[in-house]
């Protein structure tokens, strides 16, 4: 065998010497193998265990350092002002009539009374945020979700998530996105105020029915005798003069002056509107009370004389 190529000074010469010797290579095997000798050393592979469980520890810490709670903080009783309030990172408002906030910036506590307020919460952000009006308790944890209060009631309406809705001293329900629900005023004159408020708005007969049935339990004064009238005009508007006759005479016999003029001017509609197809005998209580007051009309009079 002829002697090697001696490769360059600080190459892998002792290996390739000892190849050479070992195997009784020859020159041209050598040249061979001098570049294999000088390429870089492939990094160690690594088993497939290993990086699996380098990824389960990173997502170990990931999670710890995610759960780990807010910082927690008192909030000093105040009136919200209008525009975006942020009483957190994970809390945020957008206030647009009258409120107050209290509690800490985890558990925040909010006491609307009038006008729109729009209210975001950082999903799993440990947040316990609860809203509280005349009629309504909402209790949040993560969600985004809106509260109006006017006439109607208070409306909530849930753009993102979920809320539990609990309407006056019934129970709490979920409600879900994207619903909305209302919780109606709870006192007789918030009642006559949402009946007021669905006729101006053109509701149907049947709600503003419901909502004042709902406000004469309890009531009293000139607020029960309102929404007695009410009740008398929507009973003969759903053509249910029938029931709403008893009705009108306990308010003409109460002898309040109320709106007494209007509801003579309508017992005489109703006597006029039956005296056709039924007679006098079926009136006659009616008639009675609008001799009494003095005001039975001629034709009235003429169809069915005094006995």
């Amino acid at each position: 065998m002829t002697e090697p190529q001696t490769p360059p000074p600080g190459g892998p010469a002792p290996l390739l010497q000892a190849f050479a010797e070992a195997t009784r290579a020859t020159d041209d095997d050598a040249r061979r193998l001098l570049p294999r000798l000088r390429a870089p050393a492939p990094a160690p592979r690594r088993a497939p265990w290993a990086f699996g469980l380098a990824l389960a520890a990173a997502a170990v810490a990931i999670g710890a350092w995610g759960l780990r709670p807010p910082a927690d903080a008192p909030i000093a009783a105040a009136g919200l002002q209008a525009g975006r309030v942020a009483l957190s990172d994970d809390v945020s408002l957008v206030v647009d009539g009258d409120g107050a906030v209290s509690g800490s910036t985890r558990a925040p506590r909010l006491a609307w009374e009038r006008g729109t307020v729009d209210v975001e919460v950082t999903p799993g952000a440990g947040i316990d945020l609860q809203l509280e009006t005349r009629e309504a308790h909402i209790q949040v944890v993560g969600t985004r979700f809106q509260v109006r209060r006017d006439a109607l009631g208070t409306r909530v309406e849930v753009q993102r998530g979920e809320v539990a809705v609990r309407c006056g001293d019934g129970p709490a329900e979920p409600l879900p996105a994207p619903q909305a629900r209302t919780c109606w005023p709870l006192s007789p004159g918030g009642l006559l105020g949402r009946a007021l408020a669905l006729e101006a708005d053109g509701a149907p007969a049947a709600e503003r029915l419901a909502t004042v049935e709902a406000g004469l339990a309890g009531a009293e004064g000139a607020v029960g005798r309102e929404l007695e009238v009410m009740h008398i005009h929507l009973l003969v508007d759903a053509g249910r003069s029938a029931e709403a006759r008893g009705p009108l005479l306990r308010v003409l016999d109460s002898g309040s002056p109320q709106r007494r003029d209007e509801l003579l001017l309508l017992a005489e509609a109703m006597a006029l509107a039956e005296l056709p197809t039924g007679g006098c005998a079926p009136i006659d209580d009616l008639l009675q009370r609008l001799r009494a007051e003095g005001s039975l009309r001629a034709e009235l009079a003429a169809a069915c004389p005094a006995p």
